[in-house]
């Protein structure tokens, strides 16, 4: 009803008091896209759910992220995305998986890849060159002259970091960006 009389406060005020939180924020994000006609206004409840959503004590990452598609901030799913990467343990890593491929399912690809372009690169080391030297192959009195000895590199390069956590960031960054592309399927 607060929805209908567009008191957004107490629309805050009757989910955060409700029994059930979870269920209440979900029926008010059906409802908002089911009779909220207004564009600006249907805005302006997503924005709240998502704030409702955020200041819960173990946030619900994939309707936040679902609302934020809706309002069409990819950088607010980004940001998301990232700080469930970054983070140690392993089960805010696989949430992020599976709100990337909950969020495909949405086929709103132009704004998936836009979430996976504002995804920031992990902090390592540039690559370094390889180390190139001459065939010890082949001798000297054969040679006809420099341009005719092959190079052969001594070394791979591989990007490198000191901290182990920009490693573990980047594989599971390279995964997620796979999934946001749809290279990577379920």
């Amino acid at each position: 009803m607060s929805i209908e009389c567009r008191r957004l406060d107490k629309l805050k005020e009757a989910i955060t008091k409700s029994e059930n939180v979870h269920a209440t924020l979900s029926y008010c994000t059906d409802v908002s896209h089911a009779f909220v006609n207004r564009r600006e206004y249907r805005r302006e409840v997503l924005l709240l759910l998502v704030k409702v959503y955020q200041d819960l004590a173990s946030p619900d990452y994939l309707n936040i992220c679902q609302c934020l598609m809706f309002l069409d901030q990819p950088d607010g799913v980004a940001s998301i995305l990232e700080k469930l990467l970054r983070s140690e343990n392993k089960d805010d890593a696989m949430m992020a998986f599976q709100v990337a491929f909950d969020l495909i399912e949405n086929e709103h690809q132009a704004f998936l890849l836009s979430v996976r372009d504002q995804l920031s690169s992990p902090k390592l080391k540039p690559e370094t060159p390889a180390v190139t030297e001459r065939n010890p192959s082949v001798s000297e009195d054969t040679q006809m002259a420099d341009e005719t000895q092959p190079l052969i590199a001594t070394e791979v390069t591989v990007p490198e970091s000191d901290d182990p956590t920009e490693v573990t960031y980047a594989e599971r960054l390279t995964k997620l960006k796979g999934i946001l592309s749809s290279e990577t399927s379920i």
